[in-house]
């Protein structure tokens, strides 16, 4: 195996060193040769060749006019189809052992591997564990689809949520503009209570001025406290835009026994699974029982302590 790869990738090598410019010794670009000798050039490094010297750089014969070159599409097309075959050829070759391609998988150490690296001593204790790689490509490839499948359930999830978002912008801006000409009524008022109670401190301190006073102590109060009141109506409406709707986990639980645990069939929501515990003594428990595939997750209990309504 090895032989055959090692002689395959020497007929490559002389074979791009025969696609390859004369002059530039780099892989033809839109390649001529000469009528002569049939060496090929790239066009542009035979044409800057020309302008200092009208001898073929490869028979040194002279050459009368650039019609002495001839184009040669077919090049074109064997560079293009050698490029891929030096692709497909070291595509999957192991970067410790170069010869060898990787044709197995380590399961522990969650790497593809060659025959080579199954004998070193990072693997050489995984020998049993060690697979084809084609008999656990399909496994990846079905956990990639399923994120492929959780990534388009988030993509309808998040179209959802910005088109809520535009939706309570709108709606937010129509509640701003209204609550701001509340809130400036509001200021108006305070403002004129201000500006009367500024000018009663300043004037003749008499009988007619106390009872202007008392007037204005009974009107700025309830002026304050309506105001007050209104502020804090606006406040919890505004609120409301910024709550975010929780997730949702419908289940039932039927106690037939008091002293009994009671735990709800597993629950799917957003690719993960829960499970929902009543103990006896009424604490209620949520439980992560999978996440995505192929990743870790330990099961966790959240605890939500409350009453149980019957």
């Amino acid at each position: 195996m090895f032989h055959s790869s090692s002689s395959t990738m020497e007929s490559t090598t002389e074979l791009t060193r025969l696609l390859e410019c004369r002059i530039c010794l780099e892989g033809l670009q839109n390649c001529h040769i000469c009528f002569y000798c049939s060496q090929p050039f790239c066009r542009a490094c035979i044409d800057n060749w020309f302008k200092k010297d009208r001898k073929c750089p490869g028979c040194r014969t002279l050459l009368a006019s650039q019609n002495c070159l001839v184009k040669v599409g077919t090049f074109d097309q064997i560079q293009e189809q050698l490029s891929r075959m030096l692709s497909d050829e070291t595509r999957n070759r192991c970067s410790q052992h170069p010869k060898d391609r990787l044709s197995l998988f380590c399961e522990p150490c969650e790497e593809c591997i060659c025959a080579s690296c199954l004998l070193s001593e990072q693997h050489r204790d995984h020998k049993d564990l060690a697979v084809l790689l084609e008999d656990i490509y399909d496994q990846y490839e079905e956990k990639l689809q399923f994120v492929l499948g959780r990534i388009e359930t988030r993509k309808i999830i998040i179209k959802g949520s910005l088109n809520d978002v535009e939706d309570n912008l709108k709606s937010l801006t129509k509640q701003l503009e209204d609550e701001t000409k509340i809130l400036d009524a509001n200021m108006s008022s305070i403002e004129k209570v201000r500006n009367q109670a500024e000018a009663l401190l300043k004037a003749k301190k008499d009988a007619t001025t106390l009872k202007a006073i008392m007037k204005i102590l009974q009107s700025a109060e309830s002026t304050l406290s309506e105001e007050a009141q209104t502020s804090a109506e606006i406040n919890e409406r505004l609120l409301k835009f910024f709550l975010i709707n929780p997730a949702t986990l419908e289940f039932q639980l039927d106690r037939a026994d008091d002293d009994v645990d009671l735990v709800s069939e597993l629950l799917t929501v957003d690719g993960f699974r829960w499970a929902v515990k009543l103990s006896s003594e009424n604490a209620l428990y949520l439980s992560l029982h999978e996440g995505i595939p192929g990743f870790h997750h330990p099961v966790r209990t959240y605890c939500r302590r409350g009453r149980c309504c019957h």
